[in-house]
């Protein structure tokens, strides 16, 4: 930059220029020892003015050239200690309340701002929108007149931008959970969020999370679930941006939030974001690629719940979770296969019922053809042999019986009522149903997991040993995972 005018290094002196000014001049006062020296004559000349300049300054109404102004904002009612956080639009202050003594947070719109009346609309609209809301899983707000302050409660702890990814997974969920528990809330007062990322949830000392920064927050109309307002420019944090705050950012509801949030679960279960590279790539990616398995990154994540997470981050609305409790039912299946619906469960039930009337009968029969036991229940290899010497006689063998599989259930997942079976010892016990899918039984072998979709006979339990009854299923094999 060039050299400062005698002027602007006076304001300097007086404390009269902004954050970003000050540091701009401080930088080149480093870097120029000319404007060094003059700025060391200012303060030696004119650190007190003289009782001609006052008189000069009063008869020109210039006299708050030598008044120096507070370091902190004058809030009615607080007394500020320190600056805690700084935005774009605002300053957050640490602030004690004068009448109760308690301390608080002070978010304060920067002076710069006071007379821009985007940054002033969108500054009303977030206190407009976090008075509505009273969450354990919300900061909390505090009244105020002051017309360019928001009060909320003083946290301590980190927020998750500041804190080592990727995170132990049910650590990783737990937090997830109590997000959702915040979103809902906001969601039911028609608030959605539109800037869900790490920096905007706050890990208090006690464990508790917490939803910051409202700022980019939209109220929505209850009657037509429609944004009130409406907007052509992209809002939102570009790594945590949902494909319609790119694509339509005037048509924004509750589905942005539930892909921002599964890609805040992304991070925290893999410690990276699903689409890197350029602003452009990064947009690109967000609005039109189909996000990476959060198990190509971290393999140890459980199935069930990686879908969890495609699912939030299906580019199709439609496709997505409908709701923030639709993605809480389904990380809590994840977590534990045993919790189903109440509709899921009887359902299952009914259906349990009648898979095991069916597989009565169907053993009975099965047993009386083939004597199903693990000494005489065909082995793989002599399938296998049966094909080789004669496949169109083997295929009429099996292609009226339902699957059976003889081995120990290795992971279920209720979503898309599947198992994954870890074959016993080193062979699959398999009657193949040729008319619904054709089975290559030779890719199969030694240690392979047998991935089955279709009616589960009612197998509920990780580790459980059985002989499955199925049909109108399919088979996927070699499915490790």
């Amino acid at each position: 930059m060039n050299c400062p005018s005698l002027e602007t290094l006076r304001e300097l002196l007086l404390d009269h220029l902004d954050t970003e000014e000050v540091e701009r001049i401080d930088d080149h006062l480093l870097r120029c020892e000319s404007c060094r020296k003059k700025f060391a004559e200012l303060e030696r000349t004119e650190s007190e003015p003289t009782d001609i300049e006052i008189r000069e300054a009063l008869a020109n109404n210039r006299l708050d050239r030598y008044i120096k102004p507070s370091k902190y904002p004058d809030v009615a009612g607080f007394r500020i200690t320190r600056e805690i956080g700084a935005g774009g639009m605002g300053i957050v202050y640490e602030a004690v309340d004068t009448t109760t003594g308690e301390v608080k947070a002070l978010k304060v719109l920067r002076s710069t701002h006071h007379f821009d009346p985007i940054a002033l609309r969108r500054f009303e609209k977030e206190r407009e929108a976090i008075a509505r809301l009273e969450h354990k899983n919300i900061v909390r707000f505090f009244h105020c007149d002051y017309p360019h302050c928001i009060v909320m409660e003083r946290l301590e702890g980190k927020n998750l931008g500041d804190i080592d990814v990727p995170l132990p997974i049910e650590e990783a969920s737990d937090i997830i959970l109590h997000v959702i528990a915040g979103l809902e809330h906001a969601h039911q007062n028609n608030i959605v969020h539109r800037d869900i990322k790490p920096s905007n949830i706050f890990r208090c000392q006690d464990g508790t999370i917490k939803i910051l920064d409202l700022g980019l927050a939209k109220i929505m109309s209850s009657d037509h679930g429609a944004l009130t307002t409406t907007t052509d420019h992209i809002l939102g944090t570009l790594d945590f941006l949902s494909p319609e705050q790119i694509l339509s950012p005037g048509k924004v509801d509750i589905q942005s939030d539930v892909y921002s949030l599964g890609v805040l679960f992304f991070f925290l279960l893999t410690g990276a974001l699903p689409f890197g590279g350029s602003p452009g790539a990064k947009l690109a990616g967000h609005a039109r690629d189909q996000a990476p398995n959060v198990r190509r990154l971290r393999p140890v994540v459980p199935l069930a719940l990686a879908k969890t997470v495609s699912k939030m981050l299906e580019k199709d609305t439609k496709r997505r979770y409908q709701s923030m409790s639709a993605v809480r039912d389904a990380i809590e299946r994840a977590r534990n296969p045993k919790l189903m619906s109440r509709f899921t469960r009887l359902s299952l039930l009914f259906l349990i019922g009648v898979l095991a009337i069916a597989s009565i009968i169907g053993l009975s029969i099965l047993h009386s053809r083939y004597a199903v036991t693990r000494a005489t229940l065909p082995t793989l290899t002599m399938i296998i042999d049966e094909f080789v010497r004669n496949p169109a006689q083997a295929e009429r063998k099996y292609a009226k019986n339902p699957i059976c599989v003889l081995g120990t259930v290795n992971e279920i997942d209720p979503e898309e009522n599947s198992i994954y079976l870890k074959p016993e010892h080193a062979s699959v016990y398999l009657v193949c149903q040729f008319d619904k899918t054709r089975l290559d039984v030779g890719d199969l072998s030694k240690g392979d997991t047998v991935h089955i979709r279709g009616l589960c006979g009612g197998i509920n339990r990780v580790g459980e040993l059985s002989l499955i009854m199925l049909s109108d299923c399919t088979v996927a094999e070699n499915a490790s995972h």
